[in-house]
């Protein structure tokens, strides 16, 4: 309904595990039949890998079987993608760099997944003033990250709603169980504001 009535910039909350990666693709689908060019950002390599999917029976390669897999590059890990790709997928630090400097070119539609993690100074800068004419849209299930941090600062129209709680109440997750263990480790925190752990701290969680 917010792109029928006009709104190009915006973002789905969406819990996490309730088809995040399947909208995403289905989106892309349906954008690359409309002969839109189509850019895809993630936070990390390992993520921007699974939005692929190649090999593992997920992502583009499960859920959006009409692009040719030719037709999807990667702009990240070395590999460098062209103007002509109908489909990029990129990290936000390739966004900073290569994208930004419109190497790969111009796109119609740009999707943020993690949009939470694009909301650093120059990577949220980037975001909005890259493809200025582009429909972006972003995907978070924690739009508020940090202090003084929201993903509608960037893309500001909530175009779909989906929390934890609901998704629960439609049987779309199983309810909540937390499991305490103290481990008597000290994690040292570096922004204790923050809402999610860096890679650096869950490596250290991860090794105990």
């Amino acid at each position: 309904n917010s792109l029928s009535e006009g709104h190009r910039q915006g973002y789905a909350e969406m819990a996490t595990s309730i088809g995040k990666t399947y909208l995403i693709a289905k989106i892309t689908e349906a954008c690359w039949l409309s002969g839109m060019r189509v850019l895809i950002l993630a936070p990390t390599k390992t993520i921007a890998n699974q939005i692929i999917g190649e090999g593992m029976n997920k992502g583009l390669s499960r859920f959006a079987p009409n692009i040719p897999k030719t037709d999807i590059e990667k702009q990240y890990g070395g590999s460098k993608a062209s103007r002509d790709a109908g489909v990029v997928v990129s990290t936000y630090q390739s966004l900073n760099g290569v994208v930004a400097s419109g190497q790969i070119g111009e796109f119609d539609v740009v999707l943020a997944d993690e949009a939470h993690r694009a909301l650093g100074r120059i990577t949220s800068a980037n975001l909005q003033n890259f493809s200025p004419n582009a429909v972006k849209i972003g995907f978070t299930a924690t739009t508020e990250f940090g202090v003084n941090k929201s993903v509608s600062q960037i893309l500001p129209e909530c175009m779909h709603s989906l929390d934890l709680s609901e998704a629960i109440k439609r049987d779309l997750v199983s309810p909540i169980q937390c499991l305490t263990l103290s481990t008597g480790e000290n994690i040292r925190i570096k922004d204790p504001y923050r809402y999610d752990f860096t890679d650096r701290e869950v490596q250290q969680l991860i090794h105990l």
